[in-house]
């Protein structure tokens, strides 16, 4: 048993379709994908916002000795909001009948 042969094998078989169905539903699947990753891009940069901002407020607070806990309430409500926006992965599972038998 070699690769070899295997790949000398894989030459002489015929080439894999692809089933104009599979290619719509890998479309579908990948397009799915892009617009969550965006959705999770989305909420990451607004998270990162939202931390530089309680950030900058608690620098200033610890500078002036002032309070402003009402500022970062409100921050800390954002977050809770982003985090219930947060997009779920989901996973798409269809099933594909494959013909068995091959042309050669």
């Amino acid at each position: 048993y070699t690769l070899e042969k295997d790949i000398q094998l894989a030459k002489t078989l015929p080439p894999n379709e692809v089933t104009r169905l599979e290619y719509e539903l890998k479309e579908e699947w990948n397009e799915k994908m892009i617009m969550q990753l965006k959705d999770q891009v989305e909420v990451l940069e607004e998270t990162t916002d939202i931390l530089k901002e309680e950030i900058k407020i608690t620098s200033a607070m610890i500078q002036d000795g002032t309070e402003a806990d009402a500022m970062l309430d409100e921050l800390n409500d954002k977050l809770e909001e982003l985090k219930k926006r947060k997009p779920k992965t989901t996973v798409i599972v269809k099933e594909v009948e494959v013909s068995k038998k091959r042309k050669w």
